[in-house]
């Protein structure tokens, strides 16, 4: 059976696995060209073998639109189907060895396909989208021996081996946060601002990481390596005073119970709007300030923070140093 937020791909995987039909074949069984059948399928599923599939595979209609993308604004910040070797490079698919560890049944999920989307929230550990024996990207589909889709279809490497990547604090609260803001979008489908989702996509070019590459255009690695621009700053005394200031002034100040989530656009929008002239301290990138944002994100989640001790943990949060 499907599993919690599951992409439809990963299900046929392990459908075919459970059939004692390895990936690649799994393809003409269903009636389909080989190649990345399976990964093409979670964009849009034909009218036709979503039949075949409740008929045969006994699964309902609203199972199968649960494990597919949807299709809006939030598509734009999914991984792109092509499967680039460049180091730097992105490809389609991240998986967090750890959930793949001590899932019942491994499987991938709906979020790991988002750009945007760089750690596990449940393990706080960066999400993987290479084999870490032969450096190939994930291609179950590809896969021509009986083996589960958790086994490299390249060099047959458990990716439930992998080892583990810790960031910064900063980044993973980031990445939490913007995770918040598009995943109730991501999961009904509900439109999401399109000046968000383009000033996200620009983050490589903001932080100077990439000139000439889109936010989906990278890897895992060099996406992380974005985000360590975008909140790990070298700050001077002042700066560092006048941020703890900001942190303390926004985590004390009253958040609308409703359009929450609009405050949360509007600020992670604004931050992220290109300021010519200002820049880090020691530094030519431009100066990303986004203070405010964590911290109205930290209210908005309901976590306290009162004492002036707890304070600067939260405000050391936004200044850590990668």
């Amino acid at each position: 059976m499907p599993q919690p937020d599951e992409l439809l791909s990963s299900w046929l995987h392990r459908l075919a696995y459970a059939n004692g039909v390895p990936g690649r074949s799994f393809a003409r069984v269903l009636g389909l060209t080989p190649g990345m059948w399976s990964a093409r399928l979670d964009l849009k599923l034909s009218i036709t073998l979503a039949k075949q599939l409740q008929t045969y595979a006994v699964i309902t209609p609203e199972q199968l639109t649960a494990m597919t993308l949807p299709d809006n604004q939030t598509r734009q910040l999914f991984l792109p189907l092509r499967n680039l070797h460049r180091r730097q490079g992105s490809t389609w698919l991240q998986f967090c060895p750890r959930c793949l560890a001590t899932d019942a049944h491994p499987y991938f999920r709906r979020e790991w396909r988002l750009a945007t989307r760089l750690t596990c929230e449940k393990h706080s550990n960066r999400l993987r989208d290479r084999c870490t024996s032969c450096n190939q990207p994930v291609a179950a589909f590809d896969q021509s021996e009986l083996k589960p889709h958790h086994y490299c279809a390249r060099c047959g490497h458990d990716f439930r081996r992998a080892s583990t990547i810790y960031l910064c604090p900063a980044v993973i609260k980031l990445d939490q946060c913007i995770h918040e803001i598009f995943g109730s979008g991501f999961i009904a489908g509900s439109p999401i601002d399109n000046l968000l989702v383009r000033r996200l996509m620009d983050i490589p070019q903001l932080t100077g990481v990439h000139q000439r590459k889109l936010l989906t255009g990278l890897s895992a690695s060099f996406r992380a390596r974005c985000y360590e621009q975008l909140v790990c700053h070298p700050y001077e005394d002042g700066t560092v005073r006048r941020h703890v200031h900001g942190v303390g002034r926004a985590l004390g100040s009253p958040i609308a119970k409703d359009g929450g989530n609009n405050v949360l656009i509007r600020l992670l929008t604004d931050a992220l709007a290109r300021q010519p002239g200002r820049s880090a301290v020691g530094g030519s990138r431009p100066f990303v300030d986004l203070t405010h944002f964590l911290a109205t994100a930290q209210k908005m989640s309901r976590v306290s923070v009162t004492s002036p001790s707890r304070r600067r943990d939260a405000a050391a949060i936004v200044r850590c140093q990668c």
